[in-house]
């Protein structure tokens, strides 16, 4: 496929940038309270520290909200590297560098080689793609899946193509085992829709006889029907709360415990577009582009899929109560295709006044952020405590805008071709600004530096309790970094799931108890992180002793230390 030196050269480029950027200072950060980075990092420790690599554990109490891929990928990486954020992070690492990849070869299957490897290049030039790989997550693994899944569909669906070789079907099923075990059904629900519209579209009934039969998804049987009918005869109530809970009721936010708060609508499309920047005005234009070739043309399947493929991740998740800000990754990947597909045309000579125009007005804009941002950084309050944090928006504001006024004026001269090349230069220049912004982050968005103060006064004796919230899987940095077990006072509104019912009792202590421990031993109260308080009175008995106070965050003792 890549039958011209210049092309070999930036495909190389692709996969070292990539390597470089996705890997650079990655456990720099300590793990991070949002989005959780603490929970999918311990449950791989207590994997490795227990050996039982079956049935996850957090807070050393079976925790089955998850499928088990991404711990089984972050364990594997302890196993290699130690328990550390490095090892943490490497499989979203790892992951991003496959999905830019993944993504240049469908890009060329769908359009044509230039078109693939600019997509790739415009991925990982793109923000909110470069944060998700230095963070603890599976969202980036379901991401690879889903992206390869399009890659097997185009060989089995394009038309006028070969009869698709069972290579295809192979890794269609092992991309879509992939992603079921890495984040749940939306790996099979994303490409079944996508599948749907395609095969109405190109009015092909007789596609939807081979993807019925049962020949076409053995792999995917044997892959999937293991691990979850080990879980189901283990642990009773599994099954309902993996299908029921965490899936149906979750869509419409009536899963129980409600241990999440989804974002509004305006909210959920407003993060999207965030993590689009610096290409998110460009997006609109790429898609009328694409709009207009979906009838005819050379192209006519591939804008078809890109369409459908957008469409089904943001639509439904619009649709559904629980949407949370995170959830458009998934789309991440095909509006790099679709702004891929626009440059490519915009080099040959196609739209040039359109693009140019908006390539233009982005310059202008990003004039003006190095005096913007910085600003409204600033009046942020709860960013009050990160001091650098408005001069390092200022020096990242300000060699964008160098760049993009760069990429105007290779517009304005006729340069089309070097105005990617322009952008995504920058953004390798700004890499490590931005690897300095998620650390500074760190000091209000991590229980760390808490955890680091507790760990120099408490004894092995010791109890540590610590006020959950309904979303008990909070305290998951504190045990990643005490390296025990806590004590979990129980919320209030906690209703356990079936699964987790027989173990309530081991997981969580209430307040009569709490009243015991403060008389008879020595406890450390960590207050709860989603409120902040003015004072404990009501919470703790008395005697309290502050161990350390952190914003409204309070860690308290019964007995003085010496």
């Amino acid at each position: 496929m890549l039958t011209t030196w210049s092309t070999r050269v930036a495909a190389a480029l692709l996969l070292m940038l990539a390597v470089w950027a996705f890997s650079y200072r990655l456990g720099a950060t300590p793990l991070l309270d949002d989005p959780n980075e603490g929970e999918y990092a311990e449950v791989a420790r207590e994997m490795v520290e227990s050996g039982d690599w079956l049935s996850p554990q957090l807070n050393y109490v079976l925790f089955l909200n998850k499928p088990p891929l991404s711990y089984w990928a972050i364990g594997a990486a302890y196993v290699g590297f130690g328990v550390n954020e490095f090892a943490a992070r490497l499989p979203s690492a790892v992951a991003g560098v496959v999905v830019v990849l993944l993504l240049a070869w469908l890009g060329a299957r769908l359009y044509d080689v230039e078109t693939g490897l600019l997509a790739g290049f415009i991925l990982l030039a793109t923000g909110g793609f470069f944060v998700e790989t230095h963070e603890v997550r599976p969202d980036l693994l379901m991401t690879a899946a889903l992206v390869g899944t399009f890659v097997a569909l185009s060989a089995i669906l394009a038309p006028g193509s070969k009869p698709a070789s069972r290579w295809s079907w192979i890794g269609l099923q092992i991309c879509v085992a992939v992603g079921l075990l890495a984040k749940g059904m939306l790996a099979v629900l994303f490409p079944g829709l996508v599948c749907v519209v395609l095969i109405v579209w190109m009015r092909r009934a007789e596609l939807f006889v081979q993807f019925l039969h049962p020949r076409a998804w053995w792999l995917l049987v044997v892959l999937m029907v293991p691990w979850h009918a080990v879980m189901s005869i283990k642990h009773p109530g599994f099954l309902w709360d993996y299908v029921i809970n965490q899936h149906i009721l979750f869509f419409f936010d009536r899963k129980f415990p409600r241990d999440s708060v989804p974002v509004s609508l305006p909210a959920f499309w407003e993060a999207f577009a965030l993590r689009l920047f610096p290409w998110t005005m460009f997006v609109p234009l790429a898609l009328l582009r694409v709009g207009r070739g979906v009838r005819s043309g050379a192209h006519a399947f591939g804008d078809r899929l890109v369409l459908a493929w957008i469409a089904a991740v943001l639509l439904f998740f619009s649709a559904a109560s629980s949407r949370m800000e995170h959830y458009s990754i998934p789309a991440l990947p095909v509006a790099a295709l679709l702004l891929a597909r626009l440059f490519r045309e915009y080099a040959r000579g196609v739209s040039t006044r359109v693009v140019t125009l908006h390539i233009v007005g982005f310059a202008v804009l990003a004039l003006g952020g190095p005096f913007v941002v910085p600003r409204i950084v600033a009046a942020q309050d709860w960013l009050t405590p990160v001091h650098e944090l408005p001069a390092l928006a200022q020096w990242t504001f300000t060699i964008l805008a160098v760049g993009a006024v760069g990429a105007a004026a290779a517009a304005v001269a006729g340069r089309r071709a070097w105005v990617v090349p322009v952008l995504v230069g920058t953004f390798a220049v700004e890499v490590p600004l931005f690897q300095h912004g998620m650390t500074a982050m760190a000091q209000v968005n991590s229980s760390a530096g808490i955890a680091a103060t507790i760990r120099a006064v408490v004894e092995v004796d010791d109890h540590i309790v610590y006020e959950a919230p309904v979303e008990y899987q909070n305290c998951a940095a504190f045990n990643f970094y005490l390296r025990r077990r806590l004590d979990l006072l129980r919320p209030a509104d906690f209703v356990a799931p079936p699964y987790l019912e027989p173990y309530v009792a081991d997981l969580f202590l209430d307040r009569d108890e709490l009243t015991q421990l403060w008389q008879d031993d020595r406890v450390l109260f960590i207050s709860d992180p989603l409120q902040s308080r003015a004072t404990l009175d009501g919470i703790v008995p008395a005697p309290r002793y502050i161990v350390v106070r952190a914003g409204g965050r309070w860690v308290v003792t019964n007995l003085p230390f010496h």
